[in-house]
């Protein structure tokens, strides 16, 4: 997982990730063209394909620096 996010982030599709403080579920800020292209990332990281990460939200951010 985190050598997963590690090579996202290198290739610059990661922009961060990580727990919120409770631990009850996590972010991640993902560079992509389309939702198609996010939910690739999500369900190709290993938590997810391992049953760790169970389900996700996508949410579109206008603001692009």
């Amino acid at each position: 997982h985190v050598e997963y996010n590690v090579a996202l982030r290198e290739k610059g599709k990661l922009v961060c990730a990580g727990p919120f403080t409770d631990y009850s579920s996590a972010l991640a800020i993902y560079t992509a063209d389309s939702e198609e292209d996010v939910r690739s990332l999500v369900e190709g990281d290993p938590f997810f394909k391992c049953g760790f990460f169970t389900n996700y939200d996508i949410n579109e951010c206008f603001y692009r620096i």
